[in-house]
């Protein structure tokens, strides 16, 4: 749950409403990308016979690219560019 609805709140409210430290919130958020799959493959049929040919996902910038500026930012970006490129495959089936 807190994977699916960190972004509504800032980050030191959340923090502070769970009663947790920085470092377990982080390790909530920390992706499984193995493990997780948004968007299986009955589910992107459903979406199709609904006549739906699109979703909406919620990503943030600052982890999918690299950034000379921001070097915290961007942290293992290329496996994330991988898997919304095989998310991607797998929606266009």
């Amino acid at each position: 749950m807190i994977r699916q609805n960190w972004h509504l709140l800032p980050r030191h409210q959340l923090i502070q409403l769970l009663d947790w430290d920085r470092a377990k919130f982080e390790f909530a958020l920390k992706e499984d990308e193995e493990a997780i799959d948004p968007f299986p493959g009955a589910y992107l049929e459903a979406l199709s016979r609904a006549g739906i040919n699109g979703v909406w996902m919620h990503s943030l910038l600052s982890t999918l690219t690299p950034s000379t500026e921001f070097p915290e930012f961007g942290k293992d970006w290329e496996k994330r560019l991988r898997r919304l490129n095989a998310l991607v495959e797998h929606a266009l089936g």
